[in-house]
This record gives C-alpha cells, structure tokens and sequence, in this order.
C-alpha cells in the first residue's frame, strides 16, 4: 500500500495482551483498537496509551467473532467513509460521506452528510484504484 501512495499506520495483530505490549514497544500515543470481523464498528475505540489499550482489550475481544484485533496508530485527520464497487480491478462506483461520531472514544457514526457528488470524488476513485492495484483486486465492494 504505501508502494501505492497510500498512508498506512503502524498496526500489529492482537490476539492477547503480549501484543498491546508488543505494539507500544515501537509506538507512542493515540491508538485505534478494533475488532478484526465485527460490523459497524462495534468495538473500535481510540485508546490514548498501552494500559487504557489493556483495559479495553477484553470489550474488544468480545465482540470479535474470532476474538483477534488489529490497534494501529491514530491518524489525525478528516473522518470520511468511502463505499465502492471494483469490477476488473476499477472503481465502478464510488461513494464518499463525511461521517461524525458520538462523543466518546468509539467510532459510532451518528450522522453522515451525503452529496451527489463529492468534492473528494476524484481523488477517492484516484486512491482506490491505486489500493485495487496494489491488493490485487478483482470484483470487490470495499468499504473503508
């Protein structure tokens, strides 16, 4: 992905506590930890350091089917949910909302602000067919 000019944060697979340990041994700060297969982010919570991070592990794990997650760090910027379908590796559709969140350190959206047409468009369907390509996607609905 970042051979495709696409930012990806530092992340580690977590299964049990060691690999919080693991993760902040190599990062500092705001992390996001989120369950690997649940839906609609239930369960992604923003953690600001390694003990709130083991705190929340057990909420997390329990609302993973397969009790593994994912914390990577926390990338400050614009909040956008982007929906698309690939056919033969192109973006076909695309779809980008700006989504705000409850208060809190979940990431429930509670509204979202649709267009026609997003001024992000462009630059979105631009990304997506650099992450097509670099994930080796055929036939796809992303949601990301």
């Amino acid at each position: 992905m970042s051979g495709a000019g696409i930012t990806v944060p530092y992340w580690r697979r977590v299964t049990g506590p060691d690999d919080l340990g693991e993760f902040y041994a190599e990062a500092t700060g705001r992390a996001v930890l989120k369950p690997v297969d649940s839906a609609g982010s239930a369960g992604v919570l923003a953690v600001d350091d390694e003990a709130e991070a083991r705190r929340q592990w057990p909420v997390v794990r329990s609302l993973s089917p397969s009790r593994t997650a994912v914390i990577e760090e926390f990338l400050p910027g614009r909040e956008v949910c982007v929906d698309a379908v690939i056919v033969a590796g192109r973006p076909v559709f695309v779809s980008v909302v700006d989504c705000e969140y409850g208060g809190g350190q979940g990431f429930i959206a509670t509204s979202a602000k649709y267009a026609s047409r997003s001024p992000d468009h462009d630059a979105a369907k631009a990304r997506l067919t650099a992450i097509a390509a670099a994930l080796r996607l055929a036939d796809r609905m992303p949601d990301m």
